[in-house]
């Protein structure tokens, strides 16, 4: 690695500087500072902040989150571990996480894309769906929506609502419903599901557009709406977090959500 990039939340003066003492140390160690085209993106700031900045970077690219948030799942270090990340990214080879986002898409072409989670959620009042895998019908769903979750966000808004943690790379990602409202005239017939990443998912929507809003890893996108939206998984576009330590994914989600 010779070039490197610094994003987080700045306002914060400790974080800006921390910052520079990371910049000046990986510039002695013989790094060069290129916000345009680094070899890694070391993000300073919380598990938000690490999704902010894949956005921010059109989801290319190698990033590490030194962790000054709350949980930090997504962290390799914390802020005042700083000086060890430093010698990690200069003298140590990494392993890499691999990760593509999601897409969701409108029938007009209007698009984003989610490291962790799409989300159509209904916050006034239920809603009449269906949901097609690959062309065939997969379910008819009243209810407040739904949040598909790649491996990487399986652990995050998904969780909260009883979808899967997927302890897998990103050959899959899940599709849960929210809230679903089960009687004799309608039932859904699963709450959860696991699909291919190949899996094209078309939502077909009853009511006006304007009942329901779509989120991608909690930032709303206003410009996608209509009737018929599709999601799947980006086949263009990868982005890798980096690991200096040798830590499944098995022990990141114990040790993150385990009370013990």
């Amino acid at each position: 690695m010779h070039t490197f990039a610094l994003d987080g939340r700045f306002s914060d003066t400790s974080r800006f500087a921390v910052a520079r003492q990371i910049r000046d140390a990986l510039t002695v160690g013989g790094m060069r500072l290129d916000e345009a085209h680094p070899d890694i993106v070391i993000c300073l700031g919380g598990d938000g902040s690490l999704l902010k900045s894949c956005n921010s970077r059109g989801y290319v690219g190698d990033f590490i989150l030194l962790n000054g948030g709350t949980l930090g799942y997504l962290s390799e270090f914390k802020l005042s571990e700083w000086e060890k990340a430093v010698q990690a990214i200069l003298h140590s080879q990494p392993s890499y996480e691999v990760h593509r986002p999601l897409v969701v898409e409108d029938r007009l072409g209007h698009h984003a894309f989610a490291a962790n989670d799409v989300s159509l959620i209904a916050p006034v009042r239920a809603i009449n769906y269906e949901i097609f895998a690959d062309g065939e019908k997969l379910a008819q769903v009243h209810g407040s929506g739904l949040v598909a979750a790649t491996a990487l966000g399986s652990t995050a808004f998904s969780m909260s609502i009883g979808g899967p943690v997927l302890l897998t790379g990103d050959e899959v990602f899940s599709l849960t419903l929210a809230a679903p409202i089960r009687n004799r005239l309608t039932q859904p017939p699963f709450e959860s599901c696991v699909l291919r990443s190949s899996a094209l998912i078309k939502i077909k929507l009853e009511q006006n557009s304007r009942l329901y809003r779509i989120a991608v890893d909690g930032i709303d996108s206003p410009q996608i709406n209509g009737h018929e939206l599709f999601i799947y998984m980006s086949k263009t576009k990868q982005f890798r977090l980096l690991h200096y330590h040798e830590k499944s994914k098995i022990k990141r989600v114990y040790q993150s959500f385990s009370l013990n």
